[in-house]
C-alpha cells in the first residue's frame, strides 16, 4: 500500500498528471458551483420560473456541448503533434459548428410556442442591455 501511495505522489511531479487534476477539479467546481446557484435559485424565485430558466440553460449547454465536436478532447490530443495548425483548425471548426447550432437553436426559441415570451424584442432589448452595461463595467489597460 505504501509504494502505490509513493508510486502516485511521483505521478504528480509529471505535468500530464498534474494537469488532468486540474481538468478534474475545475469541472468538479463547475458541478458544485451550479448545484449551490440552483439550490439557491429554487428557494429565492417561484418554481416555474427555476424550471424555464433550467431548461434553458440545460438547451444552451446541449448547444454548447454540440459546436464543440470534441474538439477540446482532440486538441489535447493532437496539439503537441500539429501545434498551432491543430489550434487554428479546432477554432475554425468550434465557431461554424457553434454558428450552425446558434442559429438552429435561436430558431428553435422563436417558433416555439413555449417560449414565446422569451423571444420576444423585449427580452431580447433586455439581453443587450445588459450585454452593453456589461461592456461598459469591464476596464481594459492599453
Amino acid at each position: 500500500m505504501l509504494e502505490i501511495i509513493k508510486r502516485e505522489l511521483k505521478n504528480l511531479r509529471s505535468p500530464l498528471y498534474r494537469n488532468s487534476i486540474y481538468i478534474s477539479l475545475s469541472s468538479l467546481t463547475t458541478t458544485l458551483a451550479g448545484f449551490i446557484f440552483w439550490a439557491v435559485a429554487a428557494r429565492l424565485y417561484p418554481a416555474g420560473d427555476v424550471g424555464v430558466a433550467s431548461a434553458i440553460v440545460s438547451a444552451l449547454n446541449l448547444t454548447f456541448q454540440l459546436s464543440m465536436l470534441g474538439m477540446n478532447f482532440a486538441l489535447i490530443r493532437f496539439y503537441p503533434e500539429y501545434r498551432e495548425g491543430a489550434a487554428g483548425t479546432a477554432l475554425f471548426v468550434t465557431a461554424i459548428a457553434g454558428l450552425v447550432f446558434s442559429t438552429a437553436y435561436g430558431l428553435l426559441m422563436i417558433t416555439s410556442k413555449s417560449f414565446s415570451g422569451l423571444s420576444s424584442v423585449a427580452f431580447l432589448e433586455a439581453v443587450n442591455g445588459t450585454v452593453q452595461s456589461l461592456k461598459l463595467n469591464v476596464h481594459v489597460r492599453p
